[in-house]
């Protein structure tokens, strides 16, 4: 069985194509809408989260300064790699081996760019 070819009113079709597409950007605001209230409360939290943190953390940043002199220390007297040293003076001062290592730095590396 055989159609016969489709008559299309370009017109019409460029219309009907301009309002979905007019349709698809309203649905899409109203659905971004839907979190704006969600966004508007999370950023009246943010300074009260932020002294929060500065108080909870307060009792723990003058212990930052200790890290690396100790990591330094294991590393020279164990002979022993950043990690590990790290990791051993977390132990020692009961606190994760991350914490250490985002306050200190490893004294092996060099701060100079690579030659190319």
């Amino acid at each position: 069985m055989e159609f016969p070819p489709a008559v299309v009113d370009q017109r019409k079709l460029f219309e009907l194509l301009e309002k979905t597409l007019r349709l698809g950007r309203l649905l899409e605001k109203l659905h971004v809408r839907a979190f704006e209230d969600a966004v508007r409360e999370s950023n009246s939290r943010k300074p009260g989260q932020r002294r929060a943190a500065a108080i909870t953390n307060s009792a723990h940043v003058e212990q930052h300064d200790k890290y690396q002199p100790l990591v330094n220390e294991a590393m020279r007297a164990n002979g022993i790699k950043y990690t590990p040293a790290a990791e051993q003076v977390a132990r020692q001062l009961g606190v994760s081996a991350k914490t250490v290592l985002r306050h200190t730095t490893n004294p092996n590396t060099q701060s100079a760019p690579r030659p190319e």
